[in-house]
């Protein structure tokens, strides 16, 4: 039920997914949903793992920021031990925050702190079968 919510919802805001609701396409309606599903999942990650994702240039100046930041900053202290022992998890809210913190300060750019981020991404598609159950009764009427 949740779901036929959603797409209802979706089709009076977006006047071409309603069209795709009429047409009755549920494989075109599971795609559009599923564009940009993610579930989080513990990615832990370490020097190598972030000078790999962030390159030559960003990378080592954002450990540097780090380094530096950690006498002043218990936080960063911390997560700097984690990162020395390749057990920083960019699935944590909090380590993701910091991301964003670190791109809000200009220490790593906006696609760097995306690509650490994605590490931990997974995507969670909606399948087009869990889209027919919605839009069909039991009885074979459309819902949508």
């Amino acid at each position: 039920m949740a779901l036929l919510n959603d797409i209802k919802a979706l089709a009076k805001t977006d006047p071409e997914f309603a069209t795709l609701i009429a047409s009755k396409d549920t494989q075109a309606v599971a795609r559009v949903l599923s564009v940009g599903r993610v579930a989080l999942k513990e990615r832990l990650a370490g020097i190598g793992t972030i000078l790999v994702t962030l390159g030559a240039v960003e990378g080592p100046a954002l450990l540097d920021a780090l380094v530096a930041a950690t006498e002043s900053n218990r936080l960063v202290y911390w997560a700097w031990k984690l990162i020395e022992s390749g057990q920083l998890d960019l699935g944590q809210p909090l380590t993701r925050a910091q991301i964003d913190v670190f791109v809000a300060l200009g220490v790593i750019s906006a696609g760097g702190g995306a690509a650490l981020k994605a590490l931990a991404e997974y995507p969670t598609p909606i399948t087009e079968y869990a889209v027919r159950v919605a839009l069909y009764a039991d009885d074979g009427t459309y819902l949508g």
